[in-house]
This record gives structure tokens, sequence and C-alpha cells, in this order.
């Protein structure tokens, strides 16, 4: 019961990283979309492909590209309850 609790931090934690740290090129689109399907939001402009591959920076060094893996492998080791908190958030 205390993940469920802490949900509402992390989806806070979560918005207000994408708000912060999403690059200005991507804004107004869905972030994962950004994150996982570079050919979609890009097109072939280099700078929004620039732009696609810092967030994946980003998200990666967060362990949000891999989110259930465990910490020691890459991955952020999330609940699938908070699998869903981030994943809500980045494709607003």
């Amino acid at each position: 019961m205390a993940v469920i609790a802490e949900l509402p931090e992390f989806r806070d934690e979560v918005a207000n990283f994408v708000d912060s740290a999403l690059p200005g090129r991507l804004k107004g689109r869905p972030s994962a979309l950004g994150a996982f399907d570079r050919y979609a939001v890009s097109g072939n402009d280099p700078e929004t492909s620039a732009a696609i591959g810092d967030w994946r920076k980003l998200l990666r060094a967060r362990g949000w590209l891999t989110p259930s893996w465990p910490k020691e492998h890459g991955g952020a080791g999330l609940t699938p309850a908070q699998q869903f908190v981030l994943n809500d958030e980045l494709i607003k």
C-alpha cells in the first residue's frame, strides 16, 4: 500500500521533469512518441531528430526508457502502477 500512497508524488516528479527537461522543439507533442518513434516526430528534420536524441538521453539517465528493468540493469525498477503513471505523463 505504500507505493499507492506515493503515486501522487511520483506523478508530480514526472510532470515536473517533463515540463523542465523536454526540449522546446518537442513541446506540444506527446513526449513518449519522441522517445520511441523518432521518424514519426522528426520526419527528416535534423534539429528535431537531435532534440529527440537529447530527450532519449535524459530518459535513459533516469531509467525511464526501460522502466520495469531493475536499476542494476539500467532500468528504473518501477512498479506496474508507477509505469502507468510514467506513461500517462509522457503522453500528455
